[in-house]
């Protein structure tokens, strides 16, 4: 008997949301085509459903990785401004790679 195999998924773009009993979220995959003076619409991809303290903690290790990542290779991960702007975050919301306080 073959094994299931676990579903892959790529996704550009994502939307949560939270209550007093927990967390989803939901990622999606924009158009590949852009029509003429129409938004087109993402594709949902999948979504996934947990506790908020699943959620917290995996907010806390992919921190805690993806800074540990930009300061082993030197590198920042970039992300445009027009990104902070829509997402009403700032720079200053992420670790500096070498460990200094904004």
């Amino acid at each position: 008997m073959e094994e299931a195999r676990t579903p892959e998924f790529y996704s550009d773009t994502f939307d949560y949301s939270f209550n007093p009993y927990g967390f989803s979220i939901t990622f999606s995959l924009g158009a590949s085509r852009q029509t003429q003076g129409r938004a087109s619409a993402a594709r949902d991809q999948a979504t996934v459903r947990m506790s908020l303290q699943q959620a917290k903690v995996i907010s806390m290790l992919l921190r805690k990785s993806l800074s540990a990542y930009e300061r082993e290779n030197g590198i920042e991960i970039s992300i445009p401004a027009q990104v902070f702007d829509a997402l009403g975050v700032s720079r200053e919301d992420w670790p500096d790679p070498n460990g200094r306080v904004p």
